[in-house]
């Protein structure tokens, strides 16, 4: 038995979901709500691991939304057996805000995405399902090389624009706030010239763990070019644009000080934030970041890296004053 793939909520084909958590759930309430936001959603319920295992045969659900804390198989034991009996079937596992730990050892096990007990509701839930099905569509719809850059791991321009576009529509449906931020690596060509390629790969995959840190699971990344990265921040706030600017450029500062490099990286940065549900459309929001990056470009020196070896620089000591 096989997991149904590509999932498309927007042609309203029903999307069959299994809720596995123990009687009284946290998560129970908030079913009949995201129900209401998503009519397409067919949920089903389990309260035990031989229940779940049951109902997941007989329906063959497209997700699994598993409480770790299931009586008969606490832990990781759920998860691991569900995958056994079903290999590729997303799963969002439910954990409790002291089990951080266990949320990340069953990631690496192989579950989608996790939420705190505590801290759900149905728009949570409802924006942690969606998302989990987008991804597992746009592994489908992609191409035959997939919607990663095979160097960084990221979405490329066309998977990050589709992913974009639905995140987008989902904001506009939950009334909620996005950024975007267009970050570029300045002076890529001059390190590739002087330092050869591997070395500029190494400065395009130093800047994707720089963003990595800098932003949530739940954010979108993407390199939309060869020197051009994206970030499109879920749940954003009116004033958290300048915020986020001003953590990367932390994170960067860090990330230069050792002197590992005979160069500095240098980002440049444009930042706009949107409210779907009230002005413009994600079109509008893209040329607003570009727009942003831009002015940054032309309002600032753009820095270029520091190459040690360069023989400007060495002619620059030789002719210093004594």
């Amino acid at each position: 038995m096989q997991p149904r793939s590509g999932t498309d909520l927007h042609d309203r084909a029903p999307v069959r979901i299994l809720l596995a958590e123990p009687r009284p759930g946290e998560a129970r309430p908030h079913v009949r709500e995201l129900c209401l936001l998503e009519p397409s959603f067919r949920v089903a319920s389990a309260s035990t691991l031989t229940e779940m295992l049951a109902v997941v045969s007989e329906r063959q659900p497209d997700l699994l939304v598993l409480d770790l804390a299931l009586p008969d198989g606490e832990g990781l034991e759920a998860l691991r057996r569900v995958q056994a009996f079903v290999p590729g079937l997303p799963v969002v596992v439910l954990v409790s805000a002291a089990e951080r730990e266990l949320a990340q050892r069953a990631l690496k096990t192989g579950a989608s995405d996790y939420l705190l007990k505590e801290h759900i509701d149905h728009r949570n839930l409802f924006r942690a399902l969606q998302c989990v099905l987008w991804r597992g569509q746009e592994a489908v719809l992609a191409p035959s090389g997939g919607p990663l850059d095979e160097l960084t791991g990221l979405y490329h321009r066309d998977a990050f624009l589709r992913m974009a576009a639905r995140h987008f529509e989902q904001a506009r449906k939950l009334d909620g706030i996005l950024a975007l931020l267009r970050v570029d690596v300045d002076g890529l060509d001059e390190i590739n010239r002087v330092h050869g390629p591997a070395e500029g790969d190494r400065v395009l995959i130093d800047t994707v763990e720089l963003l990595r840190k800098c932003f949530r699971r739940t954010d979108l990344l993407g390199r939309t070019g060869g020197n051009e990265f994206a970030v499109l921040a879920i749940d954003a706030t009116g004033p958290s644009g300048p915020i986020l600017q001003q953590r990367l450029e932390r994170r960067l500062e860090v990330l230069n000080e050792p002197a590992i490099r005979p160069y500095r990286i240098s980002l440049s940065i444009g930042v706009h934030v949107s409210h779907p549900a009230s002005s413009g459309s994600l079109q509008d929001l893209l040329l607003a970041a570009e727009a942003d990056l831009e002015t940054m470009k032309a309002t600032h020196v753009v820095r270029r890296p520091f190459l040690a070896d360069s023989s400007s620089e060495n002619s620059a000591k030789k002719g210093g004053s004594p």
